[in-house]
């Protein structure tokens, strides 16, 4: 199994009005076997991650997910949901995912979607490994795989103000959008937007930036 690609999106996209990730995997020998066939990797799946028998699917309800894989699905549609299952392990909020075959027989395009991108990136090369093992009888140490995600998960999380204004605009209903990785936002959209970094917006001049970091460094310096 091989990730060809990976792509981003930030705010609405063709796949999506949410912030999504667009994985193209080559599922290899895979896609020769749905799941029901794989021995008793359903039951070690559900085993490993109890959560996804939650996962609604394309069945619309609760435990949808568990009955596809009883049904017999394929390894791609099982990456997108354990994909969103451990980012949901690890606190973020995600449900929306969709699985495509892109070409025949084993290329697929896996959506989700993701809160921290470059967690969100990790969670899914890990998801990937987990379900070759777990395809191939091999022994899996979720609870290492877990840590080390966690571990990414806070190195590149906001900060608490920041935080706390990305989580404000959402309750009402701002449109809001994370730069890159660090701790820069976009509420809003066109003329209309607006950028913020911590608590420091882009209307203050550099003028004005520069003598409030010398007044703190002055008040710093006579404590």
């Amino acid at each position: 199994m091989q990730i060809q690609s990976i792509q981003c999106f930030t705010g609405r996209n063709i796949h999506s009005h949410r912030h999504v990730i667009k994985m193209v995997v080559d599922i290899g020998e895979f896609y020769k076997s749905p799941t029901k066939d794989l021995g008793d990797f359903n039951e070690r799946l559900l085993t490993l991650f109890p959560g996804l028998r939650k996962h609604f699917c394309s069945k619309g309800f609760e435990g949808g997910f568990v009955e596809r894989l009883r049904e017999g699905t394929y390894i791609g549609h099982v990456i997108e949901h354990v994909i969103i299952e451990i980012q949901n392990l690890l606190g973020y909020e995600v449900n929306y995912g969709k699985t495509r075959l892109v070409e025949e027989p084993s290329l697929y395009y896996i959506v989700f979607e993701y809160i921290n991108r470059k967690c969100a990136i990790e969670c899914a090369r890990s998801a990937i490994g987990i379900i070759c093992s777990l395809a191939e009888n091999k022994e899996i140490d979720v609870d290492a795989i877990l840590q080390y995600l966690k571990t990414i998960a806070v190195e590149t999380e906001l900060g608490p103000s920041t935080a706390a204004i990305y989580a404000e605009a959402k309750k009402r209903g701002i449109p809001v959008t994370r730069i890159g990785d660090g701790s820069i936002l976009r509420l809003g959209y066109g003329k209309y937007s607006r950028l913020i970094q911590a608590s420091m917006t882009d209307l203050p001049g550099c003028i004005s930036v520069d003598i409030g970091k010398q007044a703190a460094y002055q008040a710093d310096s006579k404590g």
